[in-house]
């Protein structure tokens, strides 16, 4: 779990007790296993994109954008490959359409796509 706050400030209480008094704007804490992150700072313009229904991915790897964007699709996107799977991606796409996305994804990274129906979609080199 994780709170970025994108305007003023807040105070953060965690359910574990933690307590965080002046989370300010432009920064990110997180709750992970009962640990709490340092305070960070953050990119609002990429944190807030989800917003205007932009996936924004700096040097992500390909299995984190994939997941991403499978979960604006019925249907699953499988990397049959481990070290593609951990291949760095950078770029902007547009929720509302997933299939652009991958096929930008497939001609840059010079992929294959295997549809073993329209719900199962496999990526290898």
């Amino acid at each position: 779990m994780s709170v970025t706050v994108d305007e003023h400030a807040v105070r953060v209480i965690f359910k574990n007790g933690t307590t965080i008094d002046h989370l300010r704007e432009g920064e990110r804490v997180s709750l992970h296993n009962q640990q709490v992150s340092p305070i960070g700072a953050v990119n609002l313009q990429q944190a807030m994109a989800w917003q205007q229904r932009r996936l924004v991915f700096k040097d992500q790897p390909l299995q984190q954008v994939v997941a991403e964007l499978s979960s604006y699709r019925n249907g699953a996107i499988v990397i049959i490959d481990n070290v593609l799977a951990q291949h760095q991606v950078t770029g902007v796409f547009d929720a509302n359409d997933t299939e652009a996305a991958l096929h930008t994804i497939e001609k840059s990274l010079r992929l294959k796509e295997y549809r073993m129906t329209d719900r199962l979609v496999l990526l290898a080199r």
